[in-house]
């Protein structure tokens, strides 16, 4: 399941718009007159700000979504009309939803951490938000909103393995990832259709 999620998720992205600042990925940002090098080293961000947002359009009748079987887990199969298949392409108002935009080579400056946890919540037996981004270092809030066993399976190639176990309903686990990566699937080890993928970037 993890090797066909990751598949589709990876055909999906050929489809993302990737936008590119100029230059490789070596080039340094100049800082503003009189201002210092931020900690670390790295240049500090410019003080301009620019948002980077776009829609993929989806033409034609997309293709069904494998259904997912819950029976396993009767928790879980109170709550299969919910979720009746995966989310690998899913399609409203002629957009694809489950894309990430993002800046290709952005320039290598230094940007503030981020302090607010992102979180991504198990509920109903199915991970939400599906896709998300977030920054290298910021707390990434894990919760079990449901009344059965649940685990979260970050399955990392540029960062340190995660895998932590909730069995209790409500129960909460925190997490930060200190590289860039993209797509970092994750799943469920217990309920083999539940997945989600985040993009680690080291900038907003």
């Amino acid at each position: 399941m993890h090797k066909r999620l990751l598949f589709a998720f990876s055909s999906i992205l050929l489809l993302l718009l990737a936008v590119s600042c100029g230059g490789g990925g070596d080039k340094t940002t100049e800082l503003p007159p009189g201002a210092a090098p931020a900690a670390g080293g790295g240049p500090a961000a410019p003080n301009a700000t620019a948002t980077v947002s776009g829609k993929i359009a989806f033409e034609g009748t997309p293709p069904p979504n494998e259904k997912v079987q819950m029976s396993s887990d009767p928790y879980c199969n109170m709550h299969a009309k919910d979720y009746p298949t995966l989310e690998t392409v899913k399609v409203s108002d002629g957009g694809l939803e489950n894309v990430i935009i993002y800046i290709n080579n952005p320039p290598n400056a230094t940007y503030p951490t981020p302090t607010s946890a992102v979180e991504i919540n198990q509920e109903n037996c199915h991970y939400s938000p599906h896709v998300f981004t977030m920054q290298t270092n910021q707390p990434l809030k894990i919760k079990n909103s449901d009344a059965t066993l649940h685990n979260i399976h970050a399955f990392a190639e540029k960062n340190p393995q995660y895998n932590v176990g909730q069995p209790v309903k409500d129960m909460v686990n925190e997490t930060k990832f200190p590289n860039e990566e993209m797509p970092l699937p994750v799943r469920c080890d217990v309920h083999k259709w539940m997945g989600a993928f985040i993009g680690v970037f080291h900038h907003p």
